[in-house]
């Protein structure tokens, strides 16, 4: 399995009948980082940690969640590094937290997050 797109490098296996497929397209990486996610339309601000991370998005652990479809803008803090990504609330767990699909956003931004995903990645590789 490629451990970035997680696609798989061969297809010789059939799924299970009645099993759950996972319809994520890239792996989730455990990270601990601090956010700032604000909403765009109304300016409201949370202050959170973020524990999982793709290419594509994040879950935001907070007990305070904003409503599926939110557009919001996230700071996410890591290693002394920040990136600032578009976003949109696509799954909220009230009490609990919520998952963020990333928009388009500055090259410079998505290099951050890719330098901590390559990070990521190699010590998956090692365990």
């Amino acid at each position: 399995m490629n451990l970035i797109t997680s696609e798989p490098v061969a297809r010789t296996a059939r799924p299970i009948e009645g099993a759950v497929v996972n319809p994520r397209r890239h792996l989730r990486f455990s990270l601990a980082a601090e956010a700032d996610v604000t909403t765009l339309r109304d300016g409201r601000h949370l202050t959170a940690d973020v524990s999982e991370i793709s290419p594509r998005g994040c879950y935001v652990d907070t007990p305070d969640t904003f409503p599926e479809g939110t557009e919001v803008r996230v700071r996410i803090r890591h290693a002394g590094d920040s990136c600032e990504l578009p976003g949109m609330v696509i799954y909220a767990h009230k009490g609990w937290g919520m998952g963020v699909l990333f928009g388009d956003a500055a090259a410079g931004q998505y290099a951050v997050l890719d330098r901590w995903l390559a990070k990521l990645a190699r010590k998956a590789s090692f365990r």
